[in-house]
Parts: structure tokens; C-alpha cells; sequence
């Protein structure tokens, strides 16, 4: 193994006090943090990361070197691909150095993250490295909603809601998270009405972030924003 050490650090949802003790304490430990944006400059994990800072003593950020590192929102395979290897080369570097990284990231890095193709990367290359786990956002906005995400042997899928399949997902028996969802809304509401579903279906948006928005009736939402979740219950656990 090489010297530095990578840790993949979850954020949560957005509510700086879901941090875990875990986190926290790679976080205060690493003397290097990367802060994914997007290519506007979005940085949503590090907004959480600030919040947390000035709520709780022991993470000094005026004292850590910060590495930003650019994930574009885009379908492109070979833009992903390029950003993927342009950030896990300034990763490397530091790593070189010596230096423990702490790469944060909204949520978990084990759902959805692109810390993760980094972390793969970075291990190929021979470092070590460390998944801290984070709560993720399906788990933060069934709280909110005060509903369970699954009761008894219930299944729960969690899908991504561009699928092009995601009609005959949504006929396997279960509840559902949907992820990713669209900002037009109008043909994924269709969607879940020819399944029998819209009635069942909630959505938070921006849980536990400024902005926060909860509907509890999928059939009165207009349309959202990127940081939105649609649980959808099994019906007869209503």
C-alpha cells in the first residue's frame, strides 16, 4: 500500500446533527478534504460539512487543506469518465504526499455516490482506502414522512426513476424508492396511476437542507427539484 489513505465519507441528507461519530472523527483527523462540486460550482456535501463545523467543536476547517474535485451532472459516459480520472489523479497526488484524504459526499457513498468511482479507482492504483457509511436520503425523508420504509418481510425496491423499465419494476410486489427523479414530474405521475400507486406515493425534497419540502399526497406535488425522494408503500401495510 501507498502512504496516504482515502476515506469515502457519507454527509447524510442534509441535517448537519444525522453526521455520524464515524464521520466526524475521520473528518477531524484528515488533514486533506475533498469537496465534490458540480461543474457550477455546487458544493451541497460541503454546505453540510460547514453547518456541522459550527455546531460542533473539534473540526477546525480554516486548518485543512481543501481539494476540490468536479462531478459533472450529465449522462455522458466518456465526461464521466474523464472527470472520474481527473479526480482520482489529484487524489493520488496528495495521497502521495502522505496525506489521509477525507472525500465527502451527500448521503452514503454506497448509494448512487460518485465518491465510489473514485474509491474503486484509487484502490486499483494500489492505496488504501475506507467507506464510512452515511444515512442515506430515502432513510431521513421516511422519517420525516413518521412512516416505515418496509414492516415484517415486506421488499423493498429501490430504483432509480429515468428506467425505461421502471413500469415492470414497478409491478414487483413491495414498497418502492424512487431516486433521481425527474423535475417534470407529469409522465412519472402517469407512471405510477396506470401501476395503482400514485395514491400510495409520497415525496420529500431537500430533507433536512434549506428549502426542505414535504408532500404527503404524490397527486398534489408540481414539479421538483434534483434532491427529491418518492417513497411509494405497499398497500396493504397502509
Amino acid at each position: 500500500m501507498k502512504q496516504g489513505t482515502l476515506y469515502c465519507v457519507g454527509m447524510g441528507p442534509g441535517d448537519p446533527e444525522l453526521v455520524t461519530f464515524k464521520a466526524w472523527h475521520a473528518l477531524c483527523r484528515c488533514p486533506v478534504l475533498a469537496l465534490p462540486e458540480d461543474q457550477s460550482g455546487r458544493q451541497t456535501a460541503a454546505a453540510i460539512l460547514k453547518e456541522a463545523a459550527a455546531r460542533q467543536e473539534g473540526l477546525h476547517l480554516e486548518e485543512k487543506d481543501i481539494l476540490s474535485l468536479t462531478f459533472p451532472m450529465t449522462r455522458d459516459a466518456g465526461r464521466l469518465r474523464k472527470a472520474h480520472s481527473d479526480a482520482s489523479d489529484k487524489v493520488a497526488a496528495v495521497l502521495d504526499g502522505g496525506c489521509d484524504i477525507a472525500l465527502i459526499t451527500l448521503g452514503c457513498p454506497t448509494v448512487y455516490a460518485s465518491c465510489m468511482y473514485i474509491q474503486k479507482e484509487i484502490r486499483r492504483r494500489g492505496y488504501e482506502t475506507v467507506v464510512i457509511p452515511g444515512i442515506t436520503s430515502f432513510s431521513a425523508a421516511a422519517a420525516r414522512l413518521g412512516q416505515p420504509l418496509c414492516e415484517k418481510d415486506e421488499p423493498l425496491l429501490i430504483v432509480p426513476a429515468g428506467r425505461d423499465d421502471l413500469p415492470d419494476l414497478l409491478a414487483v410486489r413491495g414498497s418502492k424508492v424512487l431516486m433521481k427523479v425527474p423535475r417534470h414530474m407529469g409522465a412519472l405521475k402517469e407512471q405510477l396511476q396506470d401501476a395503482g400507486l400514485l395514491r400510495h406515493a409520497s415525496l420529500v425534497e431537500r430533507c433536512g437542507l434549506p428549502g426542505e419540502r414535504v408532500c404527503t399526497d404524490l397527486r398534489q406535488a408540481d414539479d421538483t427539484g434534483y434532491f427529491s425522494v418518492i417513497l411509494v408503500r405497499q398497500e396493504e401495510n397502509l
